[in-house]
């Protein structure tokens, strides 16, 4: 906010104005003028509760005069012919450079600490004491703005409060609680101190001829505190208060943390741990009407302050003590008990019953419960502990799990872990996770006034409940760290997740309903004889065992994660792969198998989904299984057996082989329905061949390929190249790595057999490992480009060669293929059901008609068409005209 700032002028007075002099050794030296110590302060407003001047005690200072051009007349009072001191760091800033004479260098703050000054005010005169109005010392005093010097208003500050309670100083409170000044400060009494003309007519005062104390003044724009709700300024406001002696605590604090297991772990002695070492007390008080009365009586002496009955109060412990004190008497609001405000402060009781030495009647305090302790209290307030359920209490405390914000490490948390370690000596939670915070999609927070959020009904509605709450999940939110929140995220986990997961569980609906399967031809002890089969129930069985160790960790990042993997295998492997197993006619064993794998993974897979996406998986599960609901299922459990760790990796060699074959193909600008002639792979020396043979026709498949070829050497085909990871090199080697880099784009490296790599840098030979478990642990990655005729793709070590001739007949099937697509999406807009049965007819000319007739077969069986025509002039439920490489080809369906 933009504030008025001003430079005060406060003069010592005279006996000390003396004093300096004479320690400086300038007696005779000065003309009459004062000697101004000059304070800065963007709040004018606190001047008068100003009670003393600050300097630091390691800072230098000046005295200086203003420089005068020409001729003056020291009885005109409108030249500054004055003497100041200020932090010589500061003189140049202040005064501007060459603007001043220097009278006197490297004042020692310390011959000037206990001088005193003539105060700006006099509307508490009677009231201070000679203590009052000093220079004192303190090294929070800084030279990185103002003048070096800092105005001390104890009741506006906690360090100003600190300093002046060190030198034992007055305290003065000019300001009420609603923000107005007293009745003292006559000039202003009522007016609001936060009002900008407030602080006008404060700097105005100053700069007037009789006051004189006003040095400069400007407009400054500051970072100062306002309300969250209302936007209005706050104040630093000093009252009285009650206090846990938390900083007494801090040993049991400390190690009932070391109970706790935290998520993420950083937090425990991160975040958390440092505020524990830090700890100070804990003001529990609150001076406000709403909130919950701290049940604490005074004696009236006590209530206004008189000497000797400090000790004159007592803490009501129950109702039943309460009703016992007051002789029977309770706090009643229509007729039931009401313990708030201000039925409770209608009870009082002689300080005798209680037990104090006083004759007075004892009223409750006037100040409520911070509702951070109210918090804090939650595990015993919610259960009415000790007065009922107490061995309700006792069975389930400490609670097993609670998670909140990384805030609440200095909120929840925090008072939490206060009270159970006073009243129990242990932690109030097992474990915790801590929250991020979710920030709006330009990392600014979230704002109901700014509304720079989507609206959530509108999400919910359009993305899912469920999608949303399985990106929150998935991002590092759980992880305390903060998010960046935007509906593309919860978009993109519909497409990429929750999408492919229904259209599985669609799938699967779609064809045992067709064949009528249903789970009770499932077998028991399910050991199926298909490689798709074991595998995706090693992938479950395995994914089982991760989601149920993190979430044991309580890790839902990395719980999660690891889904989203699952349903892509899934979907895009499993499902795809499988496809004509569902699609066959006969209903023979190996269908069976392939329903039930499939009925067995998304059963098993819901109940793991349930806790992360609970409304989806609870309709896959009661629709699969005929059960009540999946959140009354027991979680899953390993079954070791199904986990085949060989034919895992298997299975991911091939579709990393696959997935680097399709980016092959993207470089070349060669579509995947166009056939192509050969594949060659190169492999790390720590993969087996055998197993990608072993997947040879999948590969061939998949890639749409004739041929599949392993390769150890391709320097015919490829060009090699090196890059060395500097971030894994740069602490092993330090600055030969620079050395190493260029060694290696200039392609001077020795490829080992096992695929280590050699490079040697003056007379000294380094052996980078590039097949680390880890692939970010690598110390060199091996890659390769094409020679004309091929292109290639590597990655971890797998080398991925195409053949991107294309011969005549090659092309021709891939007019085949471009005819059958046409065919599927033509079966789609015309709704037929999956195992329809169709008439086709393809009319076009030349090479392409050629092509139909040649690959006639495999477009029949591709679209399930019982005929193909070339010709003919019948009704067709849908047709479509479309052109291939120049050629129109009409295409036609029908259903038989």
């Amino acid at each position: 906010m933009t504030d008025l700032s001003v430079i005060a002028k406060f003069a010592l007075i005279a006996a000390d104005q003396l004093k300096l002099l004479s320690l400086l050794g300038l007696e005779n030296g000065l003309d009459q003028q004062k000697i101004y110590i000059l304070a800065w302060t963007t709040t004018p407003w606190t001047l008068p509760g100003n009670i003393a001047l600050a300097m630091g005690e390691k800072i230098e200072y000046v005295l200086v005069r203003k420089i005068v051009a020409g001729s003056v007349d020291p009885k005109d009072s409108a030249i500054d012919l004055n003497y100041y001191l200020v932090a010589s760091a500061l003189a140049d800033k202040i005064f501007g450079v060459g603007g001043y004479e220097v009278i006197a260098r490297k004042i020692d703050p310390k011959k000037l600490e206990g001088m005193t000054y003539v105060p700006l005010f006099d509307f508490y005169k009677e009231f201070t004491t000679e203590n009052s109005y000093k220079i004192i010392l303190d090294d929070y005093v800084t030279t990185e703005d103002g003048t070096g010097v800092v105005h001390i208003a104890p009741m506006f500050g906690e360090d100003d409060y600190r300093v002046a309670s060190k030198y034992h100083m007055d305290l003065i409170q000019h300001v009420n609680m609603n923000g107005k000044f007293k009745e003292e400060v006559t000039l202003w009494a009522g007016k609001s101190v936060v009002d900008l003309n407030t602080n006008r007519e404060v700097a105005e005062y100053l700069a007037a001829p009789d006051q004189n104390n006003l040095f400069k003044e400007e407009k400054i724009r500051h970072s100062y505190p306002h309300c969250w709700r209302c936007d209005t300024p706050l104040l630093n406001y000093m009252t009285d208060s009650w206090f846990i002696k938390v900083a007494d605590l801090k040993p049991r604090l400390l190690k009932n943390n070391k109970k706790i297991h935290w998520q993420p772990e950083h937090i425990q002695q991160g975040r958390f741990g440092k505020w524990l070492e830090g700890a100070r007390d804990w003001a529990i008080s609150r001076n406000r009407f709403w909130g919950c009365p701290m049940p604490i009586w005074q004696c009236e002496d006590r209530a206004q302050h008189k000497p000797g009955h400090d000790h004159h109060l007592i803490c009501v412990g129950s109702i039943e003590e309460l009703k016992k004190l007051a002789n029977g008497k309770l706090p009643l609001r229509n007729g039931e008990l009401d313990l708030h405000k201000p039925y409770i402060d209608e009870i009082s009781f002689s300080a005798e019953a209680a037990g104090v030495d006083c004759e007075k009647l004892m009223y409750r305090i006037p100040e409520v419960l911070d509702c951070w302790f109210e918090s804090g209290s939650m595990p015993y307030a919610q259960l009415h502990y000790p007065f009922e359920n107490k061995q309700e209490f006792e069975d389930n405390f400490p609670a097993n799990f609670i998670a909140e914000g990384v805030d609440q490490t200095r909120g929840w948390f925090y008072t939490l872990h206060v009270l159970a370690s006073i009243l129990f000596d242990k932690p109030a939670f097992q474990n915790v996770i801590v929250n991020g915070i979710l920030l709006a999609a330009d990392g600014e927070k979230l704002s109901k006034r700014k509304k720079n959020y989507p609206d959530p009904n509108l999400l919910f509605d359009t993305k899912g409940v469920d999608s949303t709450r399985m990106f929150l999940y998935t991002s590092t939110a759980p992880l305390a760290e903060d998010v960046r929140f935007s509906e593309k995220h919860v978009e993109e986990m519909v497409k990429k997740f929750t999408l492919p997961l229904w259209n599985s569980y669609s799938f699967f609906v779609t064809y045992s309903n067709i064949d009528g399967w249903n789970v009770e031809q499932a077998k028991e002890d399910f050991q199926p004889s298909h490689k798709l089969d074991q595998w995706i129930l090693s992938e479950l069985h395995q994914l089982i065992e991760i989601v149920t160790g993190h979430m044991n960790d309580y890790n839902l990042t990395k719980a999660t994660r690891p889904m989203l993997d699952f349903i892509d295998n899934l979907s895009n492997w499993y499902i795809r792969r499988s496809r004509r197993r569902f699609w066959k006619s006969e209903n023979d064993s190996d269908k069976f198998e392939a329903y039930q794998t499939l009925h067995t993974v998304l059963v098993e897979f819901s109940k793991l989904l349930a806790p992360f996406m609970p409304y989806l998986a609870d309709e896959i599960y009661k629709n699969l299984t005929g059960a009540a609901s999946v959140h009354l299922a027991d979680w899953p459990k390993v079954q070791a057996e199904y986990i085949l760790p060989s034919l895992n990796q298997e299975m991911a060699v091939v579709r990393k082989i696959v997935a680097l074959g399709h980016a092959v193909r993207d470089k070349a600008n060669a579509k995947v329905r166009q056939p192509l002639s050969l594949v060659q792979v190169g492999l790390p020396g720590n993969i087996d061949q055998q197993i990608v043979l072993a997947q040879k026709p999948v590969i061939c498949e998949e890639l749409n390929v004739k041929d599949l070829q392993m390769i150890s050497d391709f320097t015919d085909l490829v060009e090699r190249y090196a890059i060395p990871n500097a971030k894994v090199l740069g602490p092993k080697y330090g600055k030969v790595v620079q050395a190493i880099i260029q060694k290696a784009k200039a392609g001077e490296f020795e490829l080992l057999a096992d695929g280590k790599v050699n490079i040697e840098v003056e007379g000294t030979v380094y052996v980078l490992d590039s097949n680390c478990e880890n692939p970010a642990e690598n110390e060199i990655e091996i890659g390769f480009k094409g020679k004309p005729g091929h292109d290639v793709v590597s990655n971890n070590g797998i080398t991925v060669i195409l053949n991107t001739e294309i011969t005549q007949e090659l092309k021709q099937e891939g007019y085949a293929r471009e005819i059958v697509r046409t065919i599927q999406d033509l079966r789609k807009e015309a709704a037929y059901n999956v195992d329809d049965r169709i008439y086709v007819l393809v009319v076009t000319e030349g090479e392409i008609s050629i092509a139909v007739t040649k690959f006639a077969d495999y477009i029949s069986r591709e679209t399930l068409a019982i005929e193909l025509q070339q010709k003919g002039d019948l009704e067709w439920d849908k047709e479509n005209l479309i052109e291939i490489e120049g050629v129109q080809v009409k295409v036609a369906v029908r259903r038989s």
